[in-house]
C-alpha cells in the first residue's frame, strides 16, 4: 500500500502493478526486475516503496511517480543470491533484507534515499529465512523455517 488510494502488486513476472483502489484500476506498470519479485515493502515516511527480487536486487521506487531511486545488487554490497524478503524499519530509516545467500543485510544511513553508496551491516550465515516482520521500535522478527528469532 502506497496510500489510502493505492496499492502495488507484484510476482512471477518481474512486473509491479499500481492499483486505484477506489475502482480498481490500474494506474500504473513497472517493469521492476528480471526475475519474481518476491516481496514488495511500502515506505510512507519518506514517499517510497521497495521491492525484492529473485534477480538478487532490492530497488526503491518513488511512490509518487514510480521512478527507479536505488537498485542494490551484488556490486553494491548487496546479495549474491535471491532477496527473498525485507522489512522497512521507519525509526532509523533501515531496510532489512534476507535471502538464498544466508545473508541479512541491514541498510543504515538511509537518509538520503538517492545515495547508492549507503553504508550497511551484514550479518552472515544465517540459514533458511523465510519471512522478516517489523515488532515496533528496536525489535524485528526474523521467521525461520522451523523457527523465529528476534534481532534487536
Amino acid at each position: 500500500i502506497i496510500d489510502e488510494n493505492t496499492i502495488i502488486s507484484g510476482g512471477r513476472d518481474a512486473i509491479c502493478h499500481i492499483w486505484d483502489t477506489k475502482d480498481y484500476s490500474k494506474k500504473e506498470t513497472i517493469s521492476a526486475h528480471w526475475f519474481t519479485v518476491n516481496k514488495i515493502v511500502s515506505m510512507p515516511e519518506i514517499s517510497a516503496f521497495a521491492t525484492a527480487s529473485r534477480d538478487k536486487t532490492w530497488r526503491l521506487w518513488h511512490a509518487g511517480d514510480c521512478s527507479l531511486l536505488k537498485s542494490i545488487d551484488v556490486q553494491k554490497g548487496g546479495h549474491v543470491h535471491s532477496v527473498n524478503t525485507m522489512v522497512w524499519i521507519p525509526e532509523g530509516k533501515l531496510i532489512l533484507t534476507a535471502g538464498d545467500d544466508r545473508m541479512i543485510r541491514i541498510e543504515v544511513a538511509f537518509m538520503d534515499i538517492y545515495d547508492c553508496e549507503s553504508d550497511y551491516i551484514a550479518i552472515k550465515d544465517c540459514k533458511d529465512i523465510m519471512q522478516c516482520a517489523y515488532g515496533g521500535p528496536q525489535l524485528v522478527h526474523v521467521y525461520k523455517k522451523n523457527r523465529q528469532m528476534s534481532l534487536l
